[in-house]
């Protein structure tokens, strides 16, 4: 799913190592950092050994992440049931990229555990409807719509992004109520082409704009039917953590910003971007000395050092 903000990983990184690659037999006394190896492995068996011993199911790392995060990320379905079976919280959400056990086994197409986390109160339903109806999931649908009650708009929004060749995932979908979304008026469709084009992050990550059937659509990975708010910013539909913003000069956007919890991702306009590559790095007198300085001509508008930055791979 979604790219974050930078975090300084000094002693993060420390952790990152014993959490996501330690071996299941790891230094004596250290329970949690074996608890989280056994997730890691799907080794069961370890792990309801521990969990027998009291150990927390839910101790997390530096960035937020438990035993059933790892077990959920790695497709480990039945060490996912041994952690509901004592009572890990399934709506855990790291905070690098916020994902949720429910939302990395729909996201990798682990339907049965998708269904015990469901059954566990697993959140965030609606948003997951959304990315299923998008990827042309019926299974997913199907089974989102059973076990939550979808807020109408966001069963709309997913019959539009619902694929036109999934004639069955779009029946499913109108059968629990989904109703074509009506076009914006020829006014507001007039107001958001400052806001059309396509946007780049810095590590080339892009957000792509466009009114399509009369509504403005956002795609980063999946698509996104952007609602108006407040001048300039707009609430995807089913997507309540999310915000879109736009930040205009003259009669056009020049950047944009999404936002997802805490986290904030910038992307700069394509062609904006690529004129600031091409302007010249003059050559300061402290530069000359062998020193590294700011370009002088370094556009004022952006920070050389922000704490911004795109989601980091992931290497659990």
């Amino acid at each position: 799913m979604l790219q974050a903000r930078l975090i300084v990983l000094v002693g993060v990184g420390v952790g990152l190592g014993l959490v996501l690659g330690s071996p299941i037999n790891a230094r004596a006394g250290d329970t949690k950092e074996a608890l989280w190896a056994a997730a890691r492995a799907g080794d069961t068996k370890t792990l309801e050994s521990i969990l027998a011993k009291g150990v927390d199911p839910n101790a997390n790392n530096e960035i937020g992440i438990t035993a059933l995060w790892l077990a959920a990320s790695k497709g480990h379905l039945a060490a996912v049931k041994a952690l509901v079976k004592h009572k890990a919280d399934v709506n855990t959400r790291d905070k690098i990229w916020y994902q949720t056990p429910l939302s990395q086994a729909i996201s990798q197409g682990h339907l049965e555990m998708a269904k015990v986390l469901l059954e566990a109160g697993a959140e965030d339903a609606d948003a997951m409807l959304l990315l299923s109806a998008d990827r042309g999931r019926v299974s997913f649908v199907r089974l989102l719509l059973e076990k939550r009650k979808i807020r109408p708009d966001t069963l709309d929004a997913a019959l539009l992004l619902a694929p036109a060749s999934r004639t069955e995932l779009r029946e499913v979908l109108t059968k629990a109520g989904a109703k074509a979304v009506p076009a914006a008026s020829a006014a507001d469709q007039a107001k958001w082409k400052p806001y059309l084009g396509v946007y780049e992050s810095d590590n080339g990550g892009k957000l792509t704009v466009e009114i399509k059937d009369g509504l403005l659509m956002a795609r980063l990975g999946g698509a996104m039917v952007l609602k108006p708010g407040l001048e300039g910013t707009f609430k995807p539909l089913g997507r309540d953590a999310v915000t879109v913003s736009f930040t205009l000069e003259g009669d056009r956007a020049t950047r944009a910003t999404i936002r997802q919890f805490t986290a904030e991702m910038g992307f700069r306009r394509l062609e904006e971007k690529a004129a600031a590559k091409e302007q010249p790095k003059l050559r300061s007198a402290v530069e000359s000395a062998g020193a590294v300085a700011v370009p002088m001509n370094w556009p004022s508008s952006v920070p050389v050092i922000t704490m911004r930055s795109t989601m980091p791979r992931r290497s659990t």
